[in-house]
């Protein structure tokens, strides 16, 4: 009897050992998975400038000067026209759409076709800069919510044919840009921010043909 009592225990025992054991497997494949996916880095957006005291930063988080870098070069490029803008703005649209919004890049498709048929592409030139004297100020960018920013851009667009060189525009204009955060493929976009459009219309501050619209 008492044989048969120690039979049984043990074969409890054993049982519970072996539940112990897949259990214990179950949870160490459940880890070893949990790290494989786990995210391997962690984007950290330093500004230029840092101060002797230091910053903090959260994991993700966007300073402005990012931000407005980010908005600056994208909207420089796109208005970039070196050969002929027939050509050179659909090619800029198409070149950039990872850091257009869909929303954006169809309105910008729509504005180029708007051009095209109205003859103002044809033999342009285009460059868009920074105004001088102008830099950098907290206030170019406003935070309207969780991961949607505006950005205004103080820039002078310059036009020219290429064919003789005549100026056709020469003007100072103030942008104001929506941009959001925007998750993609980080090879395509690598900022992980988009254009979304205008929050409100371009602004013509100096124009040196009053005729140019």
């Amino acid at each position: 009897m008492r044989f048969q009592n120690a039979l049984e225990n043990a074969h409890l025992a054993l049982k519970v050992l072996v539940i112990a054991f897949i259990t214990s497997f179950l949870l160490n494949v459940m880890l070893v998975a949990g790290w494989f996916y786990a995210q391997a880095k962690v984007k950290v957006y330093l500004p230029p400038q840092v101060p002797p005291t230091g910053i903090t930063l959260q994991a993700g988080e966007y300073p402005h000067t990012t931000i407005y870098s980010f908005t600056y070069y994208i909207w420089q490029m796109i208005n970039h026209w070196p050969i002929n803008g027939t050509e050179d703005y659909k090619k800029n649209i198409e070149r950039f759409s990872s850091y257009l919004t869909p929303n954006f890049k169809s309105f910008l498709i729509r504005d180029y076709n708007e051009r095209l048929n109205q003859g103002e592409l044809q033999n342009r030139l285009r460059t868009v800069t920074g105004v001088n004297g102008v830099v950098f100020d907290q206030g170019d960018v406003q935070q309207i919510k969780n991961g949607v920013w505006i950005i205004r851009l103080k820039m002078r667009l310059n036009e020219h044919m290429n064919m003789n060189g005549n100026e056709i525009k020469n003007v100072e204009i103030e942008y104001m840009l929506r941009i959001v955060r925007y998750e993609t493929d980080i090879k395509s976009n690598p900022w992980g921010l988009a254009i979304d459009g205008f929050f409100d219309n371009p602004k013509r501050s100096i124009t040196t043909n009053p005729s140019e619209n």
